[in-house]
């Protein structure tokens, strides 16, 4: 999968409202209540819980997602700065976001 088919997949809040989806209409298309794709909620779970796993992120990324480790912490990235996903996992997202923002 490359970048062009993630950027494809995902649905902003604008184009929600334009369609008019219902809770059906989003579980068709694969988003929850929250506006979040089954992706963007898998990508969320697995950063709340790799670290309990054993071997290596990048090749359990690979497998689990189907992502090169650049194309997953790429969506990562685009994910943390969506309101959807500070709404869905507040904690999560406001760690990874101070980690991610801060100088190494």
């Amino acid at each position: 999968m490359n970048d062009t088919e993630l950027d494809s997949t995902e649905l902003d809040s604008t184009e929600l409202g334009s369609t008019g989806l219902n809770d059906a209409g989003l579980k068709d298309a694969g988003l929850c209540a929250t506006g979040l794709n089954e992706t963007d909620r898998a990508i969320l779970a697995f950063e709340n819980e790799w670290w309990q796993r054993a071997g290596n992120k990048e090749r359990v990324i690979h497998e689990r997602f189907g992502f090169s480790a650049m194309q997953y912490y790429r969506h990562l990235n685009r994910l943390l700065d969506e309101p959807q996903a500070l709404a869905h996992q507040p904690a999560l997202v406001k760690r990874l976001q101070r980690l991610r923002d801060s100088p190494r």
